[in-house]
């Protein structure tokens, strides 16, 4: 009977500290994707910062944008990178006067293991004159870089 005891004492010991484990393993690895995501988030930012800041490089579209990019414009035409990227081949010949310095309001981003969703308000100032769009994107981490694989713009209904 006291054998019989000590074995039940012993296996309820043994689950507590299971139990236990378990439990401390779960907090650490929630604890790692809050440090993950945090750390995906701040790049992202810091991703569309330097993009907005260099919008007229060709070497930036080229980073951010991935080959498989879906780009529906606000006003509704749907292309790809390739697209884009033929505009400065285009513009190299052509100089434009306008200068536009880009900003973002609102900049949200949301992480999904390696999937991103992101949405803003990207203000074009040209010449002092403002115009809002209001943006949304999917960004999918791949090769340890995160690219934009699809985006939506619109114009503000106020512009």
């Amino acid at each position: 009977m006291k054998q019989r005891s000590r074995n039940y004492l012993f296996i309820i010991f043994a689950m507590c500290l299971a139990v236990l484990s378990i439990n401390a393993n779960a907090r650490h690895s929630h604890e790692s994707r809050s440090v993950t995501q945090t750390k995906a988030h701040d790049e992202i930012v810091n991703l569309v910062n330097h993009f907005l800041n260099n919008v007229d490089s060709k070497d930036t579209h080229e980073q951010f944008w991935a080959e498989d990019l879906v780009y529906t414009s606000s006003n509704g035409e749907r292309f790809g990178k390739g697209h884009i990227m033929s505009g400065f081949n285009a513009s190299s010949q052509q100089e434009s006067e306008a200068t536009v310095a880009y900003s973002s309001e609102a900049l949200e981003v949301r992480v999904f293991d390696k999937m991103a969703l992101l949405t803003f308000t990207l203000v074009a100032n040209s010449n002092d004159e403002i115009t809002r769009y209001l943006n949304s994107g999917a960004l999918a981490y791949r090769d340890g870089e995160w690219k934009v694989i699809q985006w939506q713009a619109t114009r503000t209904a106020s512009d």
